[in-house]
């Protein structure tokens, strides 16, 4: 989509075309782009029933706010979770009531929305012609158009969320940002207070000792690395946060533990949770709970009770050689049918593998693949 085809899109004009695709069962069909074609020119017709499309896309992530933005498609993978954004946003509203904040790369504006809601100001900068045109008729503001480098700033707080991508590929490389960390951090520097976006496995020589840090988790999985710096950072403050989808969370704070005790095998085995991990947080959360690791390195505990939210813990059934023959007969002797295969530190391909074992029959099984002080071992588990 270019930029006149945007401007139509956001108009009068538009919005009786996006009504039209909307009533079209499949916005992607023949016959969709023929009933619009008939009524809009094919510009305009196109651009609305790929809106249609993005937003029935978009409710997966965005939810019912998905059905009135103007969406586009790399717009949509960047956007912010909206729990996500309202978390984020409160942090910020609870450093710096009613501050104004420079949204910088406002993309869609979904960042935007949330920092609004918290009792915010806002300032939405965005480079991108198409998207600026498209943020500005979902805030209802004018986006101003400029390339964050180049920007003055006054006693705005920033926000920024770096775009991550190489060419076609999402990318959490740090020389993949948009705008560059040098960049980034040369605007943190000119701002009283900033807060960034950041995927999960960002190294952690990137933060500044004075800065606040959270990994963020939402259900099983790490999905930012948010960092808050100057007026709105509680210095040095590492956390694991996990949110809930109703926006409650739960804090983590990770202590200065030494490396956790090795041990054999104990009755349950602990899956710290992707967020822990990122965080480096995992020999703090053995100290925490009087775990020990099965191997250096691999991050897999084991010891007495459970771990949630930190860990997904297992209760040990059966304890195997991790040799392809012996698990084949296995699964055979078993009848398993349905085999789930976890590992950490052995090269295995858990498809590959499942796919050897020729699993057939009604039963199901969690194996754990893992290195151990006595070998490498299949650890049959039940899920706690």
């Amino acid at each position: 989509m270019d930029q006149p085809t945007a401007e139509l899109l956001v108009s009068e004009d538009g919005a009786r075309a996006l009504a039209v695709a909307a009533a079209q069962p499949d916005p992607t069909s023949l016959a969709a782009a023929a009933a619009l074609r008939t009524h809009f020119p094919a510009d305009l017709a196109a651009a609305a029933l790929q809106q249609i499309a993005l937003r029935r896309k978009g409710e997966t992530k965005l939810g019912p706010l998905a059905q009135r933005l103007f969406l586009t498609d790399a717009g949509l993978q960047q956007a912010t979770r909206p729990v996500l954004a309202r978390w984020r946003a409160g942090l910020i509203a609870a450093a710096a009531p009613a501050a104004k904040v420079a949204d910088l790369g406002c993309g869609l504006g979904i960042d935007a929305f949330a920092l609004l809601d918290a009792g915010l100001r806002i300032r939405p900068v965005e480079l991108d012609p198409v998207t600026a045109v498209l943020a500005s008729a979902n805030l209802g503001v004018e986006v101003e158009r400029a390339d964050v480098a180049d920007l003055t700033l006054t006693d705005e707080l920033v926000y920024c969320d770096p775009a991550r991508r190489a060419g076609a590929r999402r990318s959490w490389r740090i020389e993949d940002l948009s705008p560059s960390w040098a960049t980034v951090t040369a605007l943190l520097d000119r701002a009283p207070g900033g807060c960034v976006k950041l995927g999960p496995g960002a190294p952690h020589d990137l933060l500044a000792d004075d800065w606040q840090a959270h990994w963020v988790g939402i259900g099983n999985d790490a999905v930012e690395l948010t960092v808050l710096t100057g007026r709105l950072a509680d210095p040095g403050r590492r956390a694991v946060t996990l949110l809930a989808a109703d926006g409650t969370a739960e804090e983590f704070r990770p202590t200065a533990a030494g490396p956790a005790p090795l041990s054999a095998l104990q009755d349950r085995i602990h899956e710290p949770h992707p967020a822990v991990i990122a965080a480096r947080a995992v020999d703090s959360l053995a100290a925490a709970h009087g775990w020990a690791r099965l191997s250096p390195g691999i991050a897999y505990l084991t010891g007495e009770g459970e771990g949630r939210p930190w860990a997904r813990s297992f209760q040990v059934r059966e304890v195997l050689p991790l040799k392809e023959k012996l698990l084949r007969s296995w699964v055979r002797q078993h009848r398993i049918g349905t085999v789930e295969i976890k590992k950490r530190g052995v090269e295995v391909d858990p498809a590959e593998l499942r796919r050897r074992l020729r699993p057939r029959g009604t039963g199901a099984a969690t194996l754990i693949l893992t290195p151990t002080a006595e070998g490498a071992v299949a650890v049959v588990v039940d899920r706690l």
